[in-house]
Order: structure tokens, then C-alpha cells, then sequence
């Protein structure tokens, strides 16, 4: 994921695409960077995949009636439905998780930025 750190307001934020390289604060040039995701995120896909091939196979059997969604046919509706929902909450909080470790290690960076500028600045 892309951060922005603005030197001007010292503003750190998640990279938005419509600003490019701009604070959204000042809207002054910024610093991007890269945080890589931590295995909360790769966890985070996985149950987001989990839930949405759970929802296909739902649709596929109750709304389209399609033979192949019928491997589902020996799983009861409420179990299945509890299923998909868990899959998607059990993503929200591995999400919630990893937004909060790269938040984190941003901030690091940042103050490695911080303390660059004020080492060049006489």
C-alpha cells in the first residue's frame, strides 16, 4: 500500500489516486512510499475469496439453479449462510488488523523521513 508524507504539515496518509502526488491537506508536494501488507492482509484476501465463492455458490444453486452450484445441496441454508457471514467478518478483522500494522511501520518511516530533513536542513 502507497503513503504520502507531506514535509510541509507533516500530514502522513494512505496514498489516494485522485491526488497523485499531493497533500490532501496543503496541497503541496509529498513523499510516496511503499508498506507492505503483513500476513493479516494475505489472510484478509483469503477469507474475502472464501466468501465470495460462498455467495457464487449460493446464487449459482438458489437464484440461477445451475447443476454445478448443487455440490451445496447437502449443506443446510442457515449453516451456509453462517458461513459466508463469518468468512466476512473474520476479513473485516484480519483488514482492521493489517491497516493498523502498516499504519505503524508508516509512521517509522515517517519519522526516519523527519529526522533526514532536519539532519540536511543547517
Amino acid at each position: 500500500m502507497k503513503y504520502c508524507y507531506c514535509p510541509n504539515c507533516d500530514n502522513l496518509r494512505p496514498k489516494s489516486w485522485y491526488l497523485r502526488s499531493r497533500c490532501e491537506r496543503c496541497q503541496g508536494e509529498c513523499i510516496e512510499f511503499d508498506v507492505k501488507r503483513s500476513t493479516f492482509g494475505i489472510l484478509m484476501y483469503f477469507f474475502y475469496a472464501l466468501a465470495g465463492i460462498l455467495v457464487v455458490l449460493y446464487m449459482g444453486k438458489n437464484i440461477w439453479h445451475s447443476d454445478w452450484a448443487n455440490i451445496i445441496s447437502s449443506v443446510p441454508q442457515q449453516t451456509f449462510l453462517i458461513l459466508m457471514i463469518a468468512f466476512l467478518v473474520i476479513g473485516l478483522v484480519f483488514s482492521f488488523i493489517d491497516v493498523g500494522k502498516m499504519n505503524v511501520e508508516a509512521e517509522k518511516v515517517r519519522i526516519s523521513l523527519k529526522q533526514d530533513k532536519t539532519k540536511k536542513s543547517p
